[in-house]
């Protein structure tokens, strides 16, 4: 039983780990195609 929940509580440790992976990642994500965008209006 007490490894049953020791399991539970790591996959929802994981889960959160790997949102909070997502979410850096889209922010940096939409940090680069803004400064690509920038970029290329600059130039024409």
């Amino acid at each position: 039983q007490l490894a049953h929940q020791a399991n539970k509580c790591e996959l929802f440790y994981l889960e959160k780990e790997a949102r909070n992976m997502l979410e850096t990642m889209s922010e940096i994500i939409n940090k680069l195609s803004d400064d690509w965008k920038n970029n290329k209006r600059k130039k024409l």
